[in-house]
């Protein structure tokens, strides 16, 4: 086990150094337990879209789209598509990911892991956003707020997490290279989340904080 956890680890690192993820929430192991698992809620179904800056609308360059449904256990299968133009030439990459959501004190979390890449072209450092900071074994810890329209997706950034478990003495251990990546159980996850998340997540606009729109229900 301690061979497993050291080879991923170092894995991660690399990844992590190269894609500069220290703004994304990065766990070692799942952050959700079977207590607090939650189906896919309703609301969370269909497909929705990142919207383009206002100062970005004419160029209409960079557009994202994700399709959540149901897969056969009752988490959400997400389907993420990113669309650039450039010099008059449209590139498609797309990447899927499992997404298992779960409460803590009626917030809404989420752990999304990637599951496979498609269509992806390294050339120039072009690939699918999301899968970034999604290569296995990492788990991606988000809260999701759902709106009348969409949702938002916050992020603190492991750093953040890191510098309130040490302030707090908190029971949630992580290790740190260049950057952190958590290395706590489920269990550590919910009594970190259940005491800490107001504070965790006062100061929004964060790490890749977004808000997703629907543009159409699922079927």
């Amino acid at each position: 086990m301690r061979k497993v956890l050291f080879v991923g680890l170092i894995s991660v690192f690399a990844v992590m150094l190269f894609t500069g993820c220290d703004n994304a929430c990065l766990a070692f192991f799942k952050a959700y337990t079977e207590q607090n698992r939650i189906n896919i809620p309703e609301e969370m179904t269909g497909t929705f879209k990142l919207p383009i800056p206002e100062e970005r609308a004419s160029e209409d360059d960079f557009f994202v789209t994700i399709t959540l449904s149901p897969d056969e256990n009752g988490n959400g299968l997400l389907e993420y598509t990113q669309k650039i133009t450039k010099d008059g030439k449209e590139k498609k990459m797309s990447s899927t990911h499992e997404v298992v959501f779960f409460k803590i004190n009626d917030r809404l979390f989420a752990d999304m892991t990637l599951i496979d890449i498609k269509s992806v072209s390294f050339e120039g450092g072009e690939f699918p956003w999301l899968a970034v900071v999604q290569f296995t074994p990492v788990h991606t810890i988000v809260m999701i707020v759902p709106t009348e329209d969409g949702f938002e997706v916050y992020n603190p950034g492991m750093s953040d997490v890191a510098d309130l478990a040490k302030k707090n003495s908190a029971d949630l251990p992580y290790v740190k290279e260049d950057n952190y990546i958590c290395i706590a159980s489920g269990e550590q996850w919910h009594a970190f989340l259940e005491k800490y998340a107001d504070e965790l997540f006062e100061s929004r606009g964060r790490g890749w904080d977004v808000s997703f729109q629907r543009v159409q229900d699922a079927e």
